[in-house]
């Protein structure tokens, strides 16, 4: 189906709600909220009017989509860098990363195979592929400041870069609906 965002800010955001855009690049509620709350959340969801669970939602999303945002903006640009060769290599060195992370992932959660670990983030609410996805977003947004930076990155530099990607870059975020409301 259709990405879909609640046309009522009352209403919450499902799995697929899109709370972002870069560059046409949709970011949903899945991705943003990859491992860190929800299983907890949904426990809470009970407990709480729709409405108050939009605002819980979206009190979450003011402190983590930023970081999201800024992930795709970078793993984009470095990207846009690479000819398609150079992208196959670097998307083979990713896996070969990834799969060393699935292991120490394995080993954390005290299972024996991939298919147990994919079980264990289905109960956290995330899928390895949503993982192997953030985990890529955040190894090209490294190398990318990486590539920008003469020696140590310094936050001044992080905010630089960021700032000329931002505005040669379409990103809207939910945040911008919300005002409208």
């Amino acid at each position: 189906g259709q990405p879909t965002t609640p046309a009522s800010a009352k209403e919450p955001l499902t799995a697929d709600s899109v709370v972002a855009r870069v560059n046409g690049i949709a970011i949903r509620v899945k991705e943003v909220s990859v491992n860190r709350y929800d299983a907890k959340f949904e426990s809470v969801r009970k407990q709480l009017t729709p409405e108050e669970f939009r605002k819980a939602q979206m009190q979450i999303f003011k402190r983590e989509l930023p970081r999201h945002v800024e992930h795709l903006l970078l793993a984009e640009a470095l990207r846009s860098m690479l000819d398609p060769e150079q992208q196959k290599l670097v998307s083979q060195h990713i896996d070969e990363l990834f799969e060393q992370e699935v292991v120490r992932m394995m080993k954390h959660s005290g299972v024996d195979s991939r298919d147990e670990l994919e079980q264990e983030a289905a109960r956290q609410g995330t899928t390895l592929a949503l993982l192997k996805q953030e985990f890529e977003r955040q190894l090209m947004a490294t190398e990318y400041l990486r590539s920008k930076t003469n020696g140590p990155l310094d936050e001044d530099a992080r905010a630089r870069i960021l700032k000329d990607l931002r505005a040669q870059a379409d990103v809207w975020t939910i945040f911008d609906d919300e005002a409208d409301n």
